[in-house]
């Protein structure tokens, strides 16, 4: 009887070869310690970042409560001032044909 071996250690130096060209490419992007340093570039882009982060931050949080009160102090009263006006509970004091047919 005749055997056959298969040696397939090409197929994993080719899997070695590009895990490295792969580790390669990323070593710039990503942040993976390993004894390499950032360069002035990538510090300049990180505490710019950091400043925006950080500048930007309680403004965004606070920006809610301004679009809260609005809302609650014009939207809201004017919707529901219309509404009443519009099933009939609100009687206007004049009487427009334009409000009229836009009603009925």
């Amino acid at each position: 009887m005749l055997c056959l071996t298969l040696n397939f250690d090409w197929l994993n130096t080719v899997s070695e070869l590009e895990e490295d060209r792969r580790k390669t490419i990323f070593d710039g992007l990503l942040p993976v310690g390993g004894g390499k340093f950032e360069g002035e570039i990538e510090k300049k882009l990180r505490e710019t970042g950091e400043w925006i982060g950080s500048t930007t931050e309680a403004t965004f949080r606070s920006s809610g409560k301004t679009i809260l009160l609005i809302v609650l102090q014009w939207i809201l009263p004017i919707w529901t001032f219309s509404l009443l006006v519009a099933s009939g509970v609100i009687k206007l004091p004049f009487s427009t044909p334009l409000i009229d047919d836009l009603i009925m």
